[in-house]
């Protein structure tokens, strides 16, 4: 990357379109916007201690030593033996709908 360049400009210059799985089923995810609104491109910075999880690659600025992981996959991104999960997901009953709380 090039100074002044996000984490997401990056991977997707040099080629990198998966960027994670959903937390549920875990299908794969890449970029879809370019902002603080990102839902799909969340990272896990730093390790140890001081571990970021549910970092949005679209505003992390690049910087000598930037460590950054993806997140919801086991035991790599290319390939999650928990993907199994979407095959899965006609037998799944819906955990939480939202609809439900809303007022009329």
């Amino acid at each position: 990357g090039n100074p002044g360049d996000t984490l997401a400009s990056a991977l997707l210059a040099n080629g990198v379109r998966l960027m994670g799985r959903s937390f549920k089923y875990h299908r794969p995810r890449g970029l879809l916007s370019v902002g603080s609104e990102e839902p799909n491109a969340l990272v896990e910075l730093r390790s140890g201690a001081r571990r970021e999880p549910n970092t949005r690659a679209t505003t992390v600025e690049l910087f000598d030593g930037l460590e950054a992981r993806s997140q919801n996959r086991w035991p790599s991104l290319g390939f999650d033996a928990l993907a199994v999960n979407d095959l899965l997901s006609p037998f799944f009953t819906a955990g939480f709908y939202y609809k439900t709380f809303m007022w009329p």
